[in-house]
């Protein structure tokens, strides 16, 4: 490390002061800084690899993609996105550390919600859908730990059993309303099968079944519980 920048360094952080509820051991500036450049150093650091790994095809054949790709504006959302979280929190939570009467759990909360706006550099519905479910499950086990409310027996498994429910309804009744990265992962598992069943059978019910997947199986009326004309248009003559 440069000597100028570690005697920059010690005087951010010996300089500037800290408050009582502060519960990092430098200043505040030096933590906020601290804090966004290393996360954006990682940031950066993934966001690389990932250009790099998606695209190790164009390494040989064309390189010029890879240097574009690579000293492009959307490699910065990644590391712009992971560095604005602790830098928002820092500055918002020691700022209300600093306000008289304030309680340390709510500034936190505050803090960690104000948070949310690093996502504007890089929205992710899968991140976002992620830290949602992860806050009611903090929330949760908080009220739980104060006796608030009771832990429910099974409830993971009764939880988990509802969402693949849901998640298999969705794929068979409306596919279209599935990500489509999700939904090439469950055709995949299933051996592309989800998208051989005779939708007909749902189009009366408006989800619009069969946008996605039209296929219309020939069925012999000899085994079926169900007259096909009653749901399928007659054949021309």
């Amino acid at each position: 490390m440069p000597k100028e920048f570690r005697g920059f360094l010690y005087e951010l952080r010996r300089k500037y002061g800290r408050t009582e509820q502060c519960v990092h051991q430098n200043s505040c500036v030096s933590t906020v800084a601290e804090s966004f450049g290393y996360n954006f150093t990682i940031g950066l650091g993934a966001s690389v690899a990932l250009t790099l790994a998606q695209n190790v095809s164009a390494l040989f054949s064309n390189p010029s993609i890879i240097r574009e790709k690579l000293f492009s504006k959307s490699i910065l959302r990644i590391p712009t996105f992971y560095g604005l979280m602790p830098l928002i929190f820092h500055t918002v939570r020691c700022t209300l550390n600093r306000l008289p009467l304030s309680s340390h759990k709510y500034n936190n909360i505050v803090a960690g919600t104000a948070s949310g706006l690093a996502m504007l550099a890089f929205p992710n519905v899968s991140i976002a859908m992620y830290v949602l479910w992860k806050a009611f499950e903090l929330i949760f086990r908080e009220l739980v730990k104060q006796g608030i409310v009771r832990p429910m027996p099974y409830g993971d498994l009764f939880l988990y059993t509802v969402s693949t429910a849901y998640v298999l309804w969705q794929i068979v009744i409306e596919p279209q309303a599935i990500r489509k990265g999700y939904l090439k992962f469950l055709l995949g598992l299933t051996g592309n099968r989800m998208s051989l069943l005779n939708r007909d059978l749902y189009e009366h019910f408006g989800y619009q079944s069969r946008l996605l997947f039209p296929y219309r199986p020939t069925l012999d009326t000899k085994y079926v519980t169900m007259n096909p004309m009653l749901y399928q248009p007659i054949s021309p003559p």
